[in-house]
């Protein structure tokens, strides 16, 4: 919409259903001499989306991904340096939950460049739990964080249109807030996400959906966060 390219890169690696989100999952690997080709999900007067995943190196859909740590630690590599990604504004990776080699792995690679950890939960008090250990390794690794996004915040109710939280406010929620690390955005539980995920449709590539101005402000939001941490590493 801003006229960046931009690439998301699914590191995701027992569970690569990125391809999917954006119909492409019956995309087979593709290589040029420039590397393995990233597929494109095409927006309607925005550009393409370049989506790199291990789903395309997959038999099957359901072919179980069984590696261990040192296999995962060459596919993040070779995710970041091996796909043909072009010339990128933004990389989104996205990462399993957890604290585990691929994060360890993708970090390391990182030091040095602009990068940033979007924290993503459901708003239930166990959920925030976890993504309270991701906040402490940021920390602890002097990963900056943009902010968190809360899942699952709060639904309409389809008959009579009233809005109510899934889960009570949970009080991890003020502990992300002491550690200046702010909500983002609340995303609503609605089958809209999980109806256009399921058919490769994203809900945020609807312009008229009211999804679309949460996903947008989220990721304007992301974008200047970045922008302004480039100019402040320049001067």
């Amino acid at each position: 919409r801003e006229g960046y390219a931009v690439g998301l890169a699914d590191a995701d690696i027992h569970g690569p259903n990125a391809a999917r989100l954006f119909g492409l999952q019956d995309q087979r690997v593709k290589v040029s001499e420039r590397g393995i080709l990233a597929p494109g999900y095409d927006i309607p007067g925005r550009g393409s989306l370049k989506v790199g995943s291990l789903a395309y190196f997959l038999e099957q859909a359901d072919t179980p991904v069984v590696w261990r740590d040192a296999y995962k630690h060459d596919y993040i590599h070779h995710m970041l340096g091996s796909f043909d990604w072009g010339v990128l504004d933004f990389l989104v990776v996205d990462m399993p939950p957890g604290t585990g080699n691929e994060l360890i792995t993708l970090a390391d690679t990182l030091k040095g460049c602009n990068a940033a950890a979007l924290l993503v939960s459901s708003a239930d008090a166990i959920a925030l739990q976890d993504t309270l250990k991701m906040a402490r390794y940021c920390s602890d690794t002097a990963m900056p964080v943009l902010g968190l996004v809360e899942n699952y915040a709060g639904t309409v109710c389809p008959h009579c249109g009233g809005e109510f939280d899934m889960f009570p406010r949970a009080p991890e929620v003020e502990e992300f807030e002491q550690q200046g690390i702010e909500t983002l955005v609340r995303l609503p539980f609605t089958p809209q996400i999980g109806t256009a995920a399921a058919a490769g449709t994203p809900a945020a590539g609807d312009a008229d959906s009211p999804l679309a101005q949460l996903f947008t402000e989220l990721a304007d939001n992301c974008r200047q966060q970045m922008i302004a941490r480039q100019r402040s590493e320049m001067t």
